[in-house]
């Protein structure tokens, strides 16, 4: 599974330039090197289609996708792993006001937990299409999810403006008594 958050430009809110922040990875097949990047917030991508459109995706096999599809999936990372991305589910993830903050991004729904998918034969054995009901479990853990995120802002935006308080504060104070400067700075 991979977590996606979008991250609106500053200058323009109306797509051009907002990106798609890959945050998060976990795979129990493949050993993971990750590093978080960023791709355009775009069609061309299942997450960029789900997280423009507010539609979930459900594709069977990856590898063949519907004609006419908008999106398409990059196969670099199954091509240097050896992983094979088949079953995809992409769920997007809406804040409180229906804004979608990001995607929800599962690939390869095995048939047992314990399944090590390492080889040709496991991936046509042992990978099974999302289901409908898996649908609906990934679109709460989506809703979830975004609660979180959407939380862990707003207590990163009042740290900031605490700090900013603080620094204000300093200045005021720092200025009024030359004598003590630096040291409400050090306190603080």
């Amino acid at each position: 599974g991979s977590l996606y958050l979008v991250e609106r430009a500053q200058e323009a809110r109306n797509g051009n330039g907002d990106l798609l922040r890959f945050k998060l990875a976990q795979n129990d097949s493949v050993s993971l090197a990750f590093e978080e990047f960023t791709i355009p917030l775009d069609e061309t991508s299942i997450a960029g289609y789900v997280a423009l459109s507010g539609e979930p995706v459900n594709e069977q096999d990856a590898y063949h996708l519907p004609k006419g599809s908008p999106y398409t999936i990059s196969r670099s990372f199954d091509e240097t792993s050896g992983y094979r991305s088949k079953s995809m589910l992409v769920v997007p993830m809406r804040d409180h006001q229906d804004v979608v903050i990001g995607v929800v991004q599962l690939i390869n729904k095995k048939r047992s937990r314990d399944t090590i998918l390492d080889g040709p034969s496991t991936f046509e054995t042992e990978v099974l299409p999302f289901d409908e009901h898996d649908e609906r479990l990934v679109r709460s853990l989506a809703s979830q999810a975004a609660v979180s995120v959407e939380n862990n802002s707003l207590y990163l935006q009042r740290e900031n403006l605490f700090a900013r308080f603080v620094d204000a504060a300093v200045q005021a104070i720092e200025s009024r008594d030359p004598t003590t400067q630096g040291h409400s700075r050090r306190v603080a």
